[in-house]
Order: structure tokens, then sequence, then C-alpha cells
């Protein structure tokens, strides 16, 4: 039906469906949508004569879940990809996808890119349109583009609880909390522990409301349900869990660490330990990785990076115990991830070039993970070398710097328009990287 149609016809009868959709999903009184359809406004919020005003006690009684964290991400990605794209796009990122769209504007640089693993394609275009009927975004009726409305800005500060039918959300048996998919990990264990994971949860929204950011920028619910299945007792079992790094260890690693060690106390539990055989075997590993962790086949100055005697004081941190007072179980066999590898092999006096060729990757993806390694809360030496990567005159530079220090570096494309366009993206990639992330305006 849709291939007979035009290209205007298309959008028209894509929009008509959209909107029957957006009708047929609704929570709220049939009467009001329909009215306002014609441009009349319905003064009650019941009419108590279609079906879901006199819905029956078994539909009002079914279960219904908290997504306000699942809100808070998608509304954030809407904002930070400059409310120019649709509900595909920004559903894309949330999953990190390398699709050529994303990659053009840089969005696999957000702080948002790959953080909605949890729900799938269609749940994310579910609970998208439940923040639609909400009145949280608005969307273009001719180019689909999706905008915050005020609205938004109460369910970032915890204002307003955004709430999806369990059934309809596919979810029926288990809550939002456990629907992602399990890892690679055969041992993982099927259940976490809900009675932890609210503990960890409160904990969460204290440290949340205390920084003045939403719930998800310190911890994801898979974070949260990992902690909860694992039971860490140690910073080095701290760090194995998703989305922990070095500065949410040094953050936030011995107060959830005490809460679960308290908790594992009153009720004899212990720390769950993952097979290292499985979390490291060679066969998951790279080839770059793999030489990088063979013993035998270790070059000296990479023997020496790893040795603990001549380690850096962050990742003596990481691998000691002593000043946290949390007991170490996993000794020096915890995999760094790759940004963290790439990151401190750059700060030894590796070179953009060399770490190239050991990986065998182009340079955006270097520069990637540097700035992946800088967002952690590290610092980047040497910036001679990414300088000497520039193109563009010394003055025109500075012209870059001083829009970062305006417009901060997480979002290029803002940097990119204020220049005139005149400035490529592959030297923006660069300079953001030799500009102090403390010198910028940018909000978390």
């Amino acid at each position: 039906m849709f291939n007979d149609k035009n290209e205007q016809e298309k959008q028209i009868a894509n929009r008509q469906l959209n909107d029957m959709i957006h009708y047929a999903e609704s929570f709220s009184c049939r009467r009001i949508p329909l009215l306002k359809y014609f441009g009349e406004n319905y003064p009650m919020q019941h009419c108590n004569m279609c079906d879901i005003c006199i819905e029956s006690k078994e539909k009002k009684n079914r279960k219904k879940i908290d997504i306000s964290i699942a809100a808070q991400k998608f509304l954030s990605c809407v904002k930070r990809t400059g409310e120019m794209f649709g509900q595909a796009h920004i559903i894309r990122v949330l999953h990190g996808s390398r699709d050529k769209k994303i990659l053009k504007f840089s969005h696999d640089s957000l702080s948002t890119y790959g953080i909605g693993k949890e729900y799938s394609r269609k749940q994310w275009h579910y609970m998208s349109r439940i923040f639609l009927q909400m009145e949280l975004m608005t969307k273009d009726t001719e180019y689909g583009s999706l905008k915050l409305t005020p609205k938004a800005w109460s369910v970032f500060k915890g204002e307003e609880k955004v709430f999806a039918d369990a059934e309809s959300l596919g979810n029926e048996a288990r809550d939002s909390r456990n629907i992602y998919q399990k890892s690679s990990i055969s041992s993982q264990p099927a259940d976490y522990d809900a009675t932890l994971f609210e503990l960890l949860r409160k904990k969460r929204k204290e440290l949340a409301d205390d920084m003045g950011v939403p719930p998800y920028v310190i911890f994801s619910d898979k974070t949260l349900t990992e902690l909860a299945t694992w039971r860490p007792h140690s910073r080095e079992g701290f760090l194995t869990i998703h989305g922990i790094g070095e500065t949410k260890l040094e953050k936030f690693g011995n107060t959830v660490l005490q809460i679960i060690i308290d908790y594992c106390k009153i009720n004899g539990l212990k720390e769950i330990i993952q097979p290292a055989q499985e979390r490291f075997t060679a066969t998951q590993l790279t080839q770059p990785a793999q030489k990088r962790f063979a013993a035998t086949q270790l070059t000296q100055p990479a023997q020496k990076r790893f040795a603990a005697t001549q380690l850096t004081q962050p990742a003596q941190k990481r691998f000691t115990s002593s000043e946290s007072g949390f007991p170490s179980t996993f000794g020096g066999s915890i995999k760094p991830k790759r940004h963290t590898i790439v990151g401190e092999a750059y700060n030894n006096g590796k070179s953009i070039h060399y770490l190239m060729e050991e990986y065998n990757v182009k340079q955006q993806t270097i520069l990637n993970h540097l700035y992946k390694y800088r967002q952690e809360g590290n610092k980047i030496l040497n910036r001679k070398d990414l300088i000497s990567l520039s193109n563009i005159s010394s003055a025109k530079q500075e012209e870059v710097f001083n829009q970062f220090k305006t417009l901060g570096t997480e979002m290029l494309s803002p940097v990119f328009e204020a220049l005139d366009k005149e400035v490529p993206y592959e030297e923006l990639h660069i300079l953001r990287l030799c500009i102090e992330p403390g010198d910028c305006l940018e909000q978390t």
C-alpha cells in the first residue's frame, strides 16, 4: 500500500499511522485526544465512557514498572545529538551502533553512546511513544526530528516518574532491572539479589541528588544488576563490573563496597568470583591484545609497563587495596579495557602512529580511545604529538580552542557550526584532546 504512494503521500500516511499508534497506546481518556485532533479541549480528566475510563479491575491492576532511568537516557540522548534526529537514530546511538550516520556526526563519542543496550530496539520504540504521549518531547511532523519540552526537565531532575505497562514492554515475568541480555559468560547466575539491588539503587539516587545529575550518570541499571549478582568485596572485583572504570572506583568504590559487604555479612552471603578463565580466554582477545598479555611475547617496554613496581600511581591504586581497606582477590589478572590500555600506552610515550600499527586500526579509532580514556578522569600527556597531527594554522587552532571552551568538547557539531564549517571534523577530534576538560563550560 505504501509503495504505491509518492514521497509526500508516504509522509502523510506514516504520520497518520503514528497518530493511530499513539491513540491506541495512550493511557489517558480517549475523548481528550479525539477532541484535541479537532481543535477542542476536553476539560475533564475522565469521560467515564471510553474503554480507558471503564477498564476492568484486572486491567487497572496490571503491573506497571518505573522506566524513569530509561526516559532520562533517551531524553538526554535527544539533547546531546542536538534535537535534530528521529527515534530510530536515537535508539541506534543508545545501542552503540556503528552506523555510518552515527560516525559521520561523531555521535559515537557522546556519553549516551551505547548506554541503552539493556532494552531491545522494539522496547525503546515503545517507550519513546510513551515519552511523546507524556509530552516530554515533540516530533516534527515533516522530518520526524525530536525536541524536548519543558516537562522533560522534571524527569531529568527526578521530580516526575515515568511508568510503562510491564506486559506491553515484553517484561511481564521480570522487571526492567533484569531485561538486558546476559553477557557471553556462561557462568553468570540467572538471578540477582533484588534486595541488594534496591539498597544500591537508593544509594545511587542519593549520590545523584548530591551531585545534581541523573542517576544513570552514577551507575546504569546493568551495573547495579551485576553488583547485586556478583557482590564484589574488593576494589579489583569492583573493576570487573560493567560500566566501572578507575574514576568511578575512586569516587564511589568504597561507599558501594561497604554496602555490599555489610549486606552480605548480615545475610551470610559471600562474593561470587567470576572465573578468570572464562573472562580472559585467549580466544576472546584480539591479536594485538594477545600479544600484550602473553608473557612470552611481551616486549621489554611492555613488561616494564605492567610490572607492579613500575606502575604509575593511578594504576597502582587500581591494583592495590592497602589504602581502601578492602581485600585483594584477583591479583593482577584483571583485563584492562582497550581504551585504558591505549591511554596508558600513549601516556608512556607511544605515538599515535605506533598505536595505529600495534592495533591495525585507523587514526580516528585511537583518538576515540584517548577521548574515552580522558572522559574517565585521566589526563592526556604529550600533546605535542597530537598537535603535530593537525594541518591547520596556529591561529585557526586557537579559534577552535576558544569554541571548545565555550561549547564543550562532548558534541562536535555545535563547534563545527560555530566555526562556519571551515574546520573538518578530523581536526576537531584531534584538537579536543589538546584542551583541559576543566577549561570548558560543558555540563555533565
